[in-house]
Parts: C-alpha cells; structure tokens; sequence
C-alpha cells in the first residue's frame, strides 16, 4: 500500500527472489498489519542447539503432556549409539509423525516421487506415522507459497505430506475437508498469524501449554531449513508447516479465479482506457487519460488486496495492471503509426499532385494558341 517504502522496493529487488506475484505484496502489506493472531491450536517447540539425545529428552517430555498430535521435523536416517531412549520416546508417543523427502520421478508422463530420506525406525515402530516435508516452489530460491496435501508415488500409493498427516491425527474430520478439496496444491495463509515457541528449557515451564496441542518439533535456526516466504525473506521449515496446518485447521483456504475470468476483466479495463481515449475532447485529454489510468491501477490493487485479505479470494490482476498500465502507450503507438502513414500519404499526394499541375502547365505552354 505504500508503493515507494522501501519494504516493497526490497521485495523486488531481492536477489532470492527469482520470481514474483502480486499476491506476495498482498500477503506482504497484509502480515505488516499491527493486528495478529496467536494460533491456540499449534505449539512450537525448538530444538537448534539440541543433539539427538536432547531431542529425545524432548520428546520424552512431550509425550506426558498429552498432546494431541506431534509432528517431528526430523530425519533420523542412520542410527547412533544410545538411541535406546529416543526408541522409547517415540513408542511412546503413538500421535506422532516423523519425516520423510521424496524425489521427483516421471512415469508414463506422470510425475511419481520417489522416498529419499526415511526415518530407520520405520520398520521398528508398530505405529510409525510418516509425513513427507517437501515444499514445491517453482524454482530452488522461489518463495514457498502452497503446500502439497498428498504426493503420488511410484506405485501408485498416496503419501501424506507432514501437515497432512499431522492434521489427520489430530483432526481427522478437518483432514477429510482438505481431501474433500481434491487440489493438488494449497495456498498456505500466512496472514498475521502467530505461534508460541518454546526452547527446550521454557517449554519445561510451559508444560500446560502442550496439553491437547498439536506440538511439532523442529530446528527453527537451521541455515539448511530456511526458505524464502511472501511475508519473511527467512522461515525455517517448521514454521512453514505450522502455517499449512493452520489453514488446514482453520479452514482459511484460497479461492483461485478462473484465468479466464481474469482475462476477460483486463480485456474490459484495457477497452475502457482505449474507449476513453477516443471519448474525451482533445483539450486536456492527456491529462486526464494519465489521472484515469493512475486511478484504475490504484482501484485494481486495491480491490484485489481487499478480496484476497477479507474474501480469500485471489485475483490475478498482473493482466489488469499490464493492459491499464501499457493500453493508452499502445494507444500512442497506433495513433502515432496512423499519423505518420497520414504524413507519408499527403506528402506523395501533394508531391504528385504538384508534379501534375506542373506537367500541366507544360503542356499548356506547348499547345497551340486557338
């Protein structure tokens, strides 16, 4: 809303940013708000400087707390000495997710994802519960902006991604709303939302808070783990996940328009600049063409802010901003095309014309006087 702070000029012109939306300056505007909302369902826990035996303290402590869910942001590939107490941490912790990277294959023209990093307690945990946490961006330094609720594999089998599961044992019946959807990708709600995090030593003094929770576990400094959004340049994964199952939770879901709705409304736009154009008298009229064009294109972001903060509603007006915002250059182009095939003809016409009347006047000057 403030189009020369330097937050919006930032935002364009960071070197991560490899690609851009006008949703992420809605969603930018929209978290810079002074109002949040500290999420009651969800609590972080973060374990940076912790090694896998703190980790397993952890999770030792969570789980006679009764949470509701715990969704663990970790990949336990490999084994290590003493895991004996991390083992008995999470049989005793049957609500909870642990996770899993898949790669993308192709299959008969079908992208099917392959598992990459399993947890080696797969096969020894009777309720083992995995959560794939792979975030699909356009491009490696693209901005995380959906989250995938299932991933086909290469046998045909569906797999959950991390908030999928986590919801699904937690709230089953919000989990089948999300199924319900049938899309392949959601847009995550970032929105003024956010969560109570705790380090290992403060969550012992916030036990009460962890009681019928959904508790996920991860690193929230992790160089590794940290991922460009529209509101932050930096969130760790954890939090990323926290916003999906939030959305999921809270049914805060994005409605897409059409492209072809948003086509038709650019098309409609960028006739009434060029109708415009042509109604307005001449006095003045480029004046008032550049106020008209100013105000449709604060109208349209300005609209589109509103019904996606208020509605959640996202309208691609990149094809409203480029017709109002190129549609009286094109304009200028045409005329001053036309105008100067006009020059071109009038000039041949009066040249011709002239040597015409001339050659005219010779003939008259050598025919015989009657």
């Amino acid at each position: 809303m403030s189009p020369f702070s330097f937050s919006a000029t930032a935002l364009l012109a960071a070197p991560e940013q490899n690609d851009f939306t006008i949703n992420d300056f809605y969603n930018m505007a929209a978290d810079g708000r002074a109002v949040r909302t500290l999420d009651s369902d969800i609590v972080i826990i973060d374990i940076t400087e912790c090694d896998r035996l703190g980790t397993a303290q952890v999770l030792d402590f969570i789980s006679e707390c009764s949470p509701r869910a715990v969704g663990i942001d970790i990949v336990f590939k490999s084994p290590s000495e003493n895991d004996s107490l991390l083992i008995a941490a999470l049989q005793s912790l049957p609500q909870g997710v642990l996770a899993e990277t898949v790669s993308a294959g192709n299959n008969d023209g079908r992208i099917h994802f392959n598992y990459e990093e399993i947890s080696f307690l797969r096969d020894s945990l009777p309720h083992y519960n995995g959560g794939i946490v792979n975030l699909p961006t356009k491009s490696e330094n693209s901005p995380v902006r959906e989250f995938s609720p299932q991933f086909l594999m290469s046998d045909d089998s569906i797999a959950l991604s991390f908030a999928s599961a986590v919801v699904r044992l937690a709230y089953p019946e919000r989990w089948k709303g999300l199924v319900n959807r049938g899309n392949k990708d959601e847009v995550i709600n970032y929105v003024s939302r956010s969560y109570l995090i705790f380090t290992p030593e403060e969550m012992v003094a916030n036990a009460d808070e962890l009681t019928n929770k959904i508790v996920l576990v991860g690193a929230m400094h992790e160089v590794n783990d940290m991922h460009s959004t529209p509101v932050k340049r930096r969130m760790s994964g954890v939090e990323i996940h926290a916003h999906s199952i939030s959305t999921i939770l809270n049914n805060s879901y994005y409605y897409k328009l059409p492209d072809s709705v948003n086509w038709i409304i650019a098309f409609i736009l960028a006739f009434v600049v060029i109708f415009s154009s042509l109604a307005f008298p001449l006095a003045g009229k480029g004046l008032i063409l550049r106020i008209l064009q100013i105000s449709l294109l604060y109208i349209i972001i300005r609209v589109g802010y509103t019904f996606f903060v208020d509605h959640s509603v996202i309208m691609n007006f990149s094809y409203s901003l480029l017709m109002v915002t190129f549609g009286l250059f094109a304009a200028d182009i045409w005329l001053g095309i036309t105008a100067f095939g006009r020059y071109l003809i009038c000039t041949f016409f009066n040249k011709g014309r002239d040597t015409m009347k001339q050659d005219t006047q010779q003939i008259n000057k050598t025919l015989p006087q009657t």
